[in-house]
C-alpha cells in the first residue's frame, strides 16, 4: 500500500501542491516584477549621473586643451627647444643600440 490511503487523499494532496505551487509562482512573478522595477529606477539614476559626469568631463577637457595651446602659443620656444633635445637625446640612444 503507497502512502495515500484513498483516490481522495492523493486528490486532495494533488490540490494541495497545485495550490503552493500556484502561489509560489505568483510570489516569484511578484518578486521578479520587484526587481525589474527597481533596476529600471538604477539604470535612469546611472544615465543621469552619466550625463551630467561626462558633459562635465567634456568641458573640463575642453578647458585643459585650451589652456596647453595657450601655453604653447606664449612659450613656443620652450616646447621647440624640449622637443629638440628630447629628439636629441633619443637619437643618441638609438644610434649606439647597433
Amino acid at each position: 500500500m503507497g502512502i495515500f490511503r484513498s483516490s481522495r487523499d492523493r486528490r486532495r494532496a494533488m490540490e494541495r501542491w497545485h495550490d503552493e505551487l500556484a502561489s509560489g509562482t505568483e510570489r516569484s512573478r511578484h518578486r521578479l516584477e520587484e526587481l525589474g522595477s527597481d533596476a529600471s529606477e538604477h539604470l535612469g539614476r546611472a544615465r543621469a549621473r552619466l550625463g551630467t559626469d561626462g558633459r562635465r568631463a567634456y568641458e573640463y577637457g575642453q578647458r585643459r586643451a585650451y589652456d596647453l595651446d595657450r601655453h604653447v602659443h606664449d612659450n613656443s620656444w620652450s616646447y621647440i627647444a624640449a622637443g629638440t633635445a628630447a629628439g636629441l637625446i633619443a637619437g643618441i640612444l638609438l644610434g649606439r643600440r647597433r
